[in-house]
């Protein structure tokens, strides 16, 4: 598991308090599983879950958060990976159906790029209070779709299940945003698909960007003019498939009743 962190401002008590609760869920509903901690901020992260697993490591300072990333994969020799953005908590069973899904997806003969989690704070399918064409039922008022995984565009992976072999067709933007999506542009271009599981994780969302004292919208707005600017300038294939959104043909499956846990659909948002 790779878990980049960074916070900004002056050190307190609070400032890895994000971390902490990701770790304890972590430490609840991932046992065994190795973690690499790779933080950057006033102070290291103090406090933390016992976890005989974890690793916590002093990345080198003013990575951009998909920078980070890469620094981590590189400090394990692992080839299957679980991104974990800092503000996540995992779910019981968060891991469970995300293993469960990429070893269904792999069965069908898929070529993995991202599998990404469902959210309460997420973009497009992954959010749920996206229907992706399910109606709501039961008490728990939930959609039948949300028993179903989705091929997608563009996933974000603040939980994800990748591979190193995956991630080693990205190119890595030196800018915050846009860096998911020509994450999976690059994927896609590649030949492998990404998805949207079932599993579940709850989200805060740009902790680390945008810090409780700032103009949210004004960062919002000046993180956008950065990523597009760098964007044009530096790659302009993807620039041109923001433009007209045309997007390279990517494998499609068709709905399957024989996985035993879920049916596989494809989403073409």
């Amino acid at each position: 598991m790779i878990l980049p962190t960074y916070r900004s401002g002056a050190a307190s008590e609070q400032t890895w308090d994000d971390l902490r609760v990701c770790l304890a869920s972590v430490a609840a509903y991932g046992r065994g599983i190795e973690v690499v901690v790779a933080w950057d901020g006033p102070c290291p992260p103090d406090d933390l879950p016992r976890n005989p697993r974890c690793r916590v490591l002093h990345r080198p300072s003013g990575m951009t958060s998909s920078r980070a990333t890469f620094w981590a994969f590189e400090q394990t020799d692992a080839t299957d990976f679980v991104i974990l953005s800092d503000d996540v908590v995992l779910a019981p069973d968060s891991l469970r159906l995300l293993f469960e899904d990429a070893k269904a997806l792999y069965e069908r003969g898929q070529r993995i790029g991202v599998l990404a989690c469902r959210s309460n704070v997420a973009p497009g399918a992954q959010n749920v209070r996206c229907a992706n064409g399910g109606t709501l039922q039961g008490g728990l008022a939930r959609f039948d779709s949300e028993d179903t995984v989705f091929q997608a565009r563009r996933v974000s992976p603040f939980c994800a299940f990748t591979t190193r072999a995956a991630c080693e067709v990205i190119s890595v933007p030196d800018v915050e945003w846009y860096n998911d999506d020509i994450g999976c542009y690059d994927l896609m271009r590649a030949g492998y698909t990404n998805w949207v599981s079932r599993s579940y994780v709850h989200h805060v969302g740009m902790r680390s960007s945008i810090g409780p004292d700032t103009d949210r919208l004004a960062v919002m707005q000046k993180m956008n003019d950065e990523a597009l600017a760098w964007i044009r300038a530096n790659r302009p294939d993807f620039w041109e498939y923001l433009q007209s959104g045309s997007i390279a043909p990517a494998n499609t499956v068709a709905p399957n009743r024989e996985l035993g846990h879920s049916s596989v659909a494809t989403v073409r948002g």
